[in-house]
């Protein structure tokens, strides 16, 4: 993490690629300001933190997607790069996969075990794509 001075007299903190101007005068801490934007993510069922903000990522262009499964249900996925509260379970199968050449396995809360999406990987990239109405914490 590194913090540069700029011309104003205000710093940016540099967090995750991000870049935030920070005055003098502002009373809040450095960490602080880092775990503001570290919103937590929970399980809408058990409220079990499943994941943050800091984890959001892009994936073919976009953060959300939208996709219907072979049973006609449509879902509403987040792309997250780790969701420290879920467990993955199944074996990965490329069988109707929304992601070209990615597996996926399901990925349940920890918790309360509740489907919350899915695991995808693919020789070494992973993510996993959570069902954002399954997910609590200013999405």
């Amino acid at each position: 993490m590194a913090d540069t001075t700029d011309a104003h007299g205000g710093f940016y903190l540099k967090s995750n690629g991000k870049s935030h101007i920070k005055s003098k005068s502002d009373p809040r801490s450095d960490s602080e300001i880092r775990n503001e934007e570290k919103k937590t993510i929970y399980c809408r069922i058990c409220f079990n933190e499943i994941s943050d903000h800091s984890k959001e990522m892009i994936i073919n262009g976009r953060f959300s997607h939208e996709f219907v499964n072979p049973a006609n249900i449509t879902y509403t996925i987040g792309c997250f790069s780790d969701a420290v509260g879920c467990t993955v379970q199944g074996i990965p199968t490329l069988e109707a996969t929304w992601f070209p050449g990615y597996a996926w396995s399901f990925a349940g809360c920890r918790q309360c075990s509740e489907h919350l999406g899915w695991f995808f990987q693919n020789n070494g990239d992973r993510f996993f794509g959570l069902i954002l109405p399954k997910l609590d914490g200013d999405i």
